[in-house]
């Protein structure tokens, strides 16, 4: 807390101290210090980052936030949040995907170890396709790290031409589904028969989906 006018304002700690008074406590243990205007907004925003459920995204966007706003380095930063350099830096890697990219990381279709494997391919246009299959195949990380791999052994137009054994039909009927629901979609087809398999991520996730399917 900082001494203020009227009493005592909190810096940092606002749901324990609710949480004391919630169970009736008349006092609770403090720690009073001098704060400027400017530290106590970035107190605020490292606490808020800290407890708040954020995606791999949001972080990636705040620690930019911070260090702009506060002209910190990411080793400052990494001080100031109890996170190491290495932590920071990833992050920050990830604001260089493409677009597309980075809504799939913040939706929660690509996890932070998906985003990590192709952060460091320079061809955007590489990028988005191994994101697209990934996505599309359900690959897991280790799967991901290997069709990276490949990328060395392989040429990038046979890559890039690599045809899937599956009707051109159902592949575009995929695509614009998931570019409609926002989600992993699948559709299991075979002859005229099949289903199709939306994925969510969270409960706030599947109400959405919910909504758009009625």
């Amino acid at each position: 807390v900082r001494s203020v006018l009227k009493g005592y304002e909190i810096i940092a700690g606002e749901r324990r101290f609710r949480a004391s008074q919630y169970c009736g406590k008349a006092t609770v243990p403090a720690v009073v210090r001098s704060f400027s205007d400017q530290q106590v907004m970035e107190i605020a925003l490292i606490e808020n980052l800290q407890r708040e459920n954020l995606n791999a995204m949001e972080i990636a966007v705040a620690y930019q936030g911070l260090m702009e706003q506060f002209s910190l380095t990411q080793e400052e930063l990494s001080l100031k949040v109890g996170k190491s350099r290495s932590h920071i830096a990833n992050f920050l890697r990830l604001l260089s995907l493409p677009e597309e990219v980075k809504e799939n990381v913040s939706r929660g279709t690509l996890s932070m170890g998906h985003a990590r494997a192709i952060v460091g391919i320079k061809d955007p246009i590489l990028v988005k396709q191994l994101a697209k299959q990934c996505v599309g195949q359900e690959w897991s990380v280790r799967e991901l790290e290997e069709a990276v791999k490949n990328l060395d052994r392989k040429p990038a137009d046979k890559a890039k031409a690599k045809v899937k054994k599956r009707d051109p039909y159902i592949d575009h009927l995929e695509e614009d589904l998931r570019e409609r629901f926002k989600t992993t979609v699948k559709i299991k087809h075979n002859k005229d028969k099949g289903k199709i398999e939306l994925n969510y991520y969270s409960r706030q996730d599947l109400e959405r989906l919910l909504e758009l399917l009625q």
